[in-house]
């Protein structure tokens, strides 16, 4: 039977669940450190990942979506070298040696 749908019981609050928040300093307030305790990382890794879980009831229960914030080492900022920062300092170096 094509019309058929199987029944979904979900319970948001119970699995970690919640609605998004608008900012950052929110979020860092509700990550969930202990999830991804018992994978095999170093302890210096740093780790931090959203879940999303559509709402099928099409917003019924508090929006189309939920989010959980899950993550290891997460609530401090980390900001890795990115390709740009190499590029600014290729460019600093490049016009230091022009200025000598």
């Amino acid at each position: 039977d094509r019309e058929f749908r199987c029944p979904i019981v979900f319970d948001k609050k119970g699995l970690g669940f919640g609605d998004p928040v608008a900012s950052v300093s929110e979020a860092l307030k509700r990550i969930d450190e202990t999830e991804l305790e018992d994978l095999d990382l170093p302890p210096t890794a740093r780790f931090a990942a959203i879940v999303v879980r559509r709402n099928s009831s099409g917003g019924d229960d508090g929006g189309n979506y939920w989010v959980r914030y899950i993550g290891l080492n997460a609530s401090s900022p980390y900001e890795p070298w990115s390709s740009s920062k190499i590029f600014a300092a290729a460019n600093a170096a490049e016009r230091l040696q022009e200025d000598s």
